[in-house]
């Protein structure tokens, strides 16, 4: 083989980076996702890689919340105990499933409404990011809102203008597949969309992942799953079903 040919080679496998079939992030853009061997570690996915972290000691990775969580509230734990939420606590009553229960400490927080024949919680502080509002929605037994259909949407449209908001925070991400958008709640795909097309909408200016309504806006439109403008008063919407 010629010099020529053998440096050739040689910069050719100095650029060759095997391609981990293992590593979970290689469908993700970002994001974090569940260790698949270890309750305490993790993956932090950026541009389809993923690192290997490790929760603080004492902690397990929550697939659902997509942070640590002390051990024993976290699924991962499959020899865990049940522990009760200390603001959304559980009773359980003579001939009846569990129920969960929000606190008194809680319901302060949100003004209550009613829409076919579920309950709906509307924070009063605004939104921090979506991981933060869905827990929260979780202390409040339910779930970050999943608009389904028209009717869903109209209401959700009647709160922002009646509390004059700039937007609601509602269900739903590409954060994981751009372009496909998801419950994270059950990772099932979004079935209804009613978006802002006048203006774009979805258009992923800034990374913009998650769902919103706006009374702005006749129609849905993309935002950060991390609330950095705070001059708008943005809130996010709780979800709970009549059996609760």
């Amino acid at each position: 083989m010629s010099v020529s040919k053998s440096v050739l080679l040689l910069l050719l496998m100095s650029y060759y980076v095997p391609v981990n079939s293992q590593d979970p992030c290689t469908n993700k853009r970002y994001g974090k996702v569940p260790h698949p061997e270890s309750c305490s570690k993790y993956y932090e996915c950026s541009q389809y890689q993923g690192k290997e972290q490790t929760c603080p000691s004492g902690e397990h990775f929550s697939a659902q919340l997509r942070h640590c969580v002390p051990i024993g509230q976290s699924s991962c734990d499959t020899t865990r105990t049940t522990v009760t939420a200390k603001r959304a606590p559980t009773m359980r009553r003579p001939g009846s499933k569990i129920q969960c229960v929000p606190s008194q400490e809680n319901l302060d927080l949100f003004d209550r409404y009613d829409y076919s024949k579920k309950t709906y919680f509307l924070s009063k502080a605004i939104f921090i990011s979506d991981v933060a509002s869905a827990a929260m929605c979780k202390q409040m037994c339910g779930y970050l809102a999943e608009v389904d259909d028209e009717g869903e949407y109209n209401f959700v449209v009647s709160l922002t203008k009646k509390h004059n908001y700039y937007g609601i925070l509602i269900a739903g991400t590409d954060k994981y597949t751009e372009g496909t958008w998801e419950y994270e709640r059950t990772m099932k795909r979004v079935k209804y969309f009613n978006w802002c097309l006048e203006l774009g909408e979805p258009n992923n200016s800034f990374d913009q992942d998650c769902m919103a309504i706006s009374k702005h806006y006749s129609g849905m439109f993309d935002h950060q799953c991390v609330h950095a403008h705070n001059y708008y008063s943005f809130r996010y919407l709780c979800e709970v079903d009549a059996k609760n």
